[in-house]
């Protein structure tokens, strides 16, 4: 019943469905799609959705902005590609425990760059070629990246992210304890807070 009414709610622009029906998660997406003014998305923990719904929102929403999809074990590199290719403007993305998620794939989002928020944890390919990705495309748009428990981000690519991306406010980074002291301390962003490693660092503090 759901599927048949999102499509009836032509003015709405926002749609949080976290923990839907595990049974219906692509027909909702797909239903989601067809809303001709959505820009944001969060279906977080809906654990049937998969490549072919996001595919399909990717290409029936190239203006889509945000997308949550915590806890979808079943999104693959598939659907992020699809995003990459259909949603250019994307400023949020969500996936964290997205544990079937390359690097790579994840790098083709960030080279879209657009993005402003980004969450990965506990996507354990998330590693250099994002991290090169948003230094390179997206130094003047991101503001929060959340990369807890990524442990193949080295030092080399935290610090590039650090000192590139000058609008960077906020990282998460608990379990990252292959970070070490030389690129926390060591980059150029003065406003940058990192939470989650040796307690809590305000690089203003110095």
């Amino acid at each position: 019943q759901l599927a048949q009414m999102l499509p009836k709610l032509t003015s709405l622009e926002r749609l949080v469905l976290d923990g839907i029906n595990p049974e219906s998660g692509d027909e909702i997406v797909t239903a989601a799609a067809s809303i001709p003014p959505l820009r944001a998305l969060s279906v977080s923990m809906c654990t049937s959705v998969t490549d072919a719904s996001i595919s399909a929102l990717a290409a029936q929403k190239p203006d889509l902005q945000e997308l949550k999809l915590d806890w979808c074990s079943k999104v693959s590199d598939a659907g992020i590609l699809a995003l990459a290719e259909g949603c250019k403007g994307l400023q949020l993305l969500s996936v964290r425990r997205c544990v079937r998620l390359s690097d790579g794939a994840l790098s083709a989002v960030a080279r879209c760059g657009k993005l402003q928020h980004l969450a990965v944890s506990n996507v354990h390919a998330f590693g250099p070629f994002s991290m090169a990705a948003l230094a390179a495309c997206c130094a003047e748009s991101l503001e929060t990246l959340d990369i807890s428990f990524c442990r193949a981000v080295t030092d080399a690519a935290f610090g590039l992210v650090a000192d590139r991306c000058q609008k960077l406010k906020k990282v998460s980074m608990y379990g990252c304890s292959q970070i070490t002291s030389n690129s926390l301390h060591g980059h150029g962003n003065e406003e940058l807070a990192c939470s989650g490693i040796e307690g809590s660092f305000h690089q203003a503090t110095r």
